[in-house]
C-alpha cells in the first residue's frame, strides 16, 4: 500500500476559517479561490492551472473536483468537504439526521480527537479500508422514509431548489450523448428507491476520471441550455444540485456492471467547523480578566450590563472580556464589538467552549437558560493561560470598578463569593426539602456556606492543580442528572470548604416577588443584616430571580438597569420585548416544565420526577395568593398522575 496514493480533496469555504483535519491523505482546498481577498492563505486554491474557480456560484465543490481532476494526480482521489466526510468506522451505532441540511448523516459536534478515533479517520485505518475497494461512496438516503417515492418526485417536490425542466434537459442530454445509460438514468430518477446527495465519494483514478469526463461534459452542455438570469441564490446553484443525480447515477450504473467492489460508508456533518485557538490574555500590562457566558437571546442584557461596566472601570487598566457561547449570530457579535470600538483598554473575544463537553447531555430544564450554563465549570481548562479571572453573570448592573474584584487576594482559595441570601432562606424554612439535600445529596459541610456563583473571583490556577480536566469532565457527566440548580451546584461541590467569602456588596440579590423577600428576611441574622447594609450601596447589583427588569420595571432597583439599557443600541429591541412579554405572557412555568419532561421520558426516573417536583412548587408560588397556589398545586398532582400513567 505504500505505493498506492491516495488523495481526497476537501472543498472548503474562502468566507470562514475551519478546522483542517490532521491527515495526509485529506487535501484541504479553497473553492471558488478566484474571488477569496484574504492574504497569505495557505491551502491550495481551486484557481491555478485548468479550472473553472469563476464557477463557485453554479457549481459550488465541483470547482474543486474539476481543478483536482486537471491538475492532480494519484492512485485514488476523491471528493469530501469542509464539514462533511465519509466515516471508516462502519457501524458507528448512530441515528442519521432527517434534517433537509444534513438529510442521512451522521451529526457530529466538531473534530475533536474522541471523534477522529470515533469515527477512525486516522491514516492508518482510512489506507487500509481504501484499498479493498474499486469505489467507496456514502450510505443512500431512503426516500421512501422521506416521503418521496422516486429521485424525480424529490426534486419536483422542492421548486424552492430546482426546477424540474432543468433536469428533465439533462437527462435528454444523458440520452442523447451517452444512450447506453438511457435504462439506468430512467430507473435512477424515477424507480430507484435511495437517492446519494452531497458529491462526496473515493474512486480508483480509472473510475474518478470516468466519473469526471460523463459529468463535466453533461454539465457544461446544460450550462448553454438553462437560463438562471432569474435563479435566487439557491437555485443558482442548479449545476450542483444537479451533479447530485448525476453521480448518483453513475453509482447505480457501476453497481450494475458487477465487476467492481463497491462499500458505501456513513457520511459525517460537522456542526461546528471553526478553528479552535488558545486564547491568551489580550494585554501584557494590567490585564483584568472577566468571564461570562449567556445565549443568544442575552445579548442586549449583556450591552446593558457592559454600559454599567464603561460608567465604572478605571481608564488606566486593561479589561480582558471572554465570552463563552456556543452561537450567537454574526449581527450581535457586531453589535457588541460597536459598544466597546473607541476603548483601546477593552477587548472582547468570543470562544466555544462546545468542544470540552462535547460527549455530555447537557439537560436544560427551562427555556431562559442554555446548556452554555456548564461551561462555567471548566472555565479553567478553556483558559490554561489564565491564573485567574472574574465569573459575573450578566444579568448584573457595575456600581463599582471589577478590577477591585479581581485584585482579591484568593491564592489560598479555589473562588471567592458571596453566599447565597436566598439559599439560606430556603434552608430555614422558605424550602424545606433543601437542607437535606445539600447535607446528603450533594454532601455540602456546612449549606449555610453555599454561595451564589452569579459573581465570583476563580483561582483558575489552583482549580487545575486541585482538579485535573478529565476529574472535571466526569464529575459534571456523573452530577448532572443529580443536581437541582445547575451548575451552581457542581461549583459549590466542588469547592466545598476552600471558599473566600466577598462583602455581600460584591452581589446584592435584589428583591424581585414577595416570595424573594421573605427568603431573604428568612436567612441568618448576620447574613440579613449586611445585605440591609448594603441595599443602598451595592457595588454590583445582581437580579438573579424573576422577574427581572426587562420584564418588570417596578422591581427593586430596575431603574438602576434601565438608566443604562437606555445607552445601548439595543434599547429599542429591550422594550418591544417587554410589550411582546405584557400582551402575550408566556405559558404558566408549569405547563412548561411539564411538557418539557413529558417530551423526554428518557428522563422519568425518581430522581428527575423529584427534582421536578420542586421545579413545579418553586415557580408555582412566587408572589401568588394563597387561592391561586392550592389551585395551581391541585393541577400539578394532576399532570403528575397523568405524566405516570403516560409513561406506563
Amino acid at each position: 500500500m505504500k505505493n498506492k496514493k491516495i488523495k481526497i480533496f476537501m472543498s472548503y469555504r474562502i468566507d470562514t476559517n475551519s478546522e483542517i483535519i490532521d491527515n495526509e491523505l485529506f487535501i484541504p482546498v479553497r473553492c471558488g479561490a478566484i474571488f477569496d481577498k484574504r492574504k497569505d492563505v495557505s491551502i491550495l486554491g481551486d484557481n491555478t492551472g485548468d479550472n473553472i474557480s469563476k464557477k463557485r456560484d453554479s457549481f459550488c465543490e465541483l470547482t474543486v473536483l474539476y481543478w483536482a481532476w486537471k491538475n492532480q494526480d494519484a492512485d485514488y482521489m476523491g471528493l469530501c468537504h469542509y464539514r462533511r466526510l465519509i466515516s471508516f468506522n462502519n457501524k458507528p451505532n448512530n441515528a442519521t439526521s432527517i434534517m433537509e441540511r444534513n438529510n442521512g448523516c451522521i451529526s457530529i459536534e466538531n473534530l475533536s480527537k474522541e471523534n477522529i478515533n470515533k469515527y477512525k479517520l486516522d491514516e492508518n485505518t482510512m489506507q487500509k479500508e481504501i484499498k479493498k475497494y474499486d469505489a467507496i461512496f456514502i450510505e443512500p438516503i431512503d426516500l421512501k422514509k422521506c416521503g418521496y417515492s422516486s429521485n424525480y418526485a424529490a426534486m419536483k417536490n422542492s421548486p424552492e431548489y430546482h426546477d424540474i425542466k432543468d433536469m428533465d434537459l439533462a437527462i435528454k442530454i444523458i440520452k442523447n450523448k451517452y444512450p447506453e445509460m438511457t435504462d439506468v438514468t430512467d430507473e435512477y430518477m424515477h424507480k430507484y428507491q435511495y437517492s446519494y446527495l452531497y458529491n462526496c465519494f473515493i474512486l480508483k483514478k480509472k473510475l474518478f476520471n470516468n466519473l469526471c469526463t460523463w459529468l463535466f461534459d453533461i454539465l457544461f452542455e446544460l450550462e448553454t441550455k438553462i437560463n438562471m438570469e432569474t435563479y435566487n441564490i439557491q437555485k443558482y446553484r442548479t449545476p450542483g444540485t444537479i451533479a447530485e443525480r448525476l453521480i448518483g447515477i453513475y453509482i447505480l450504473h457501476l453497481q450494475k456492471q458487477k465487476k467492481y467492489k463497491i462499500s458505501n460508508k456513513p457520511l459525517l456533518f460537522v456542526e461546528d467547523t471553526n478553528i479552535k485557538e488558545e486564547i491568551l490574555p489580550a494585554y501584557t500590562k494590567n490585564n483584568i480578566a472577566i468571564v461570562s457566558n449567556f445565549n443568544n437571546n442575552y445579548v442586549p442584557i449583556f450591552l446593558t450590563f457592559l454600559e454599567s461596566f464603561k460608567a465604572t472601570m478605571d481608564t488606566s487598566k486593561n479589561y480582558d472580556f471572554i465570552i463563552l457561547i456556543s452561537n450567537i449570530s454574526e449581527h450581535y457579535k457586531k453589535l457588541i464589538n460597536d459598544s466597546i470600538k473607541k476603548y483601546k483598554n477593552i477587548s472582547i473575544r468570543f470562544k466555544n467552549p462546545s468542544k470540552i463537553l462535547e460527549n455530555i447531555k447537557k439537560e436544560i430544564y427551562h427555556t431562559c437558560y442554555s446548556e452554555d450554563l456548564y461551561y462555567r465549570v471548566v472555565i479553567p481548562y478553556l483558559l490554561p493561560n489564565y491564573n485567574k479571572v472574574v465569573v459575573v453573570d450578566v444579568d448584573t448592573i457595575c456600581k463599582k470598578d471589577l478590577a477591585e474584584l479581581f485584585q482579591t487576594n484568593i491564592d489560598n482559595y479555589l473562588i471567592a463569593a458571596v453566599k447565597d441570601t436566598v439559599m439560606q432562606g430556603y434552608l430555614n424554612g422558605m424550602r424545606k426539602e433543601f437542607l437535606p439535600y445539600l447535607q446528603n445529596k450533594l454532601k455540602i459541610k456546612n449549606p449555610y456556606d453555599y454561595v451564589n456563583t452569579g459573581v465570583l473571583v476563580l483561582n483558575c490556577k489552583k482549580f487545575r492543580e486541585s482538579y485535573n480536566k478529565e476529574f472535571i469532565i466526569n464529575f459534571i457527566k456523573e452530577n448532572i442528572p443529580k443536581v437541582w440548580i445547575y451548575e451552581q451546584d457542581m461549583i459549590n461541590k466542588l469547592c466545598d470548604n476552600n471558599i473566600l467569602f466577598l462583602d455581600q456588596a460584591w452581589n446584592y440579590y435584589t428583591q424581585t416577588s414577595d416570595f424573594i423577600t421573605k427568603c431573604i428576611l428568612y436567612s441568618t441574622l448576620t447574613v440579613y443584616q449586611k445585605h440591609k447594609k448594603c441595599s443602598e450601596n451595592a457595588y454590583l447589583i445582581h437580579y438573579a430571580a424573576h422577574p427581572k427588569p426587562w420584564t418588570n420595571p417596578d422591581i427593586e432597583l430596575a431603574e438602576d438597569w434601565w438608566y443604562y439599557a437606555r445607552k445601548t443600541q439595543c434599547y429599542e429591541e429591550i422594550l418591544k420585548r417587554m410589550c411582546e412579554n405584557a400582551v402575550n405572557p408566556k405559558i404558566e412555568a408549569t405547563n412548561h416544565h411539564f411538557s418539557t419532561a413529558l417530551n423526554d421520558l428518557e428522563h422519568w426516573n425518581k430522581n428527575v420526577l423529584s427534582y421536578w417536583k420542586y421545579k413545579l412548587l418553586r415557580n408555582i408560588t412566587f408572589g401568588e395568593s394563597k387561592e391561586k397556589i392550592i389551585e395551581k398545586k391541585y393541577a400539578y398532582k394532576q399532570k403528575i398522575w397523568n405524566a405516570k400513567n403516560y409513561k406506563k
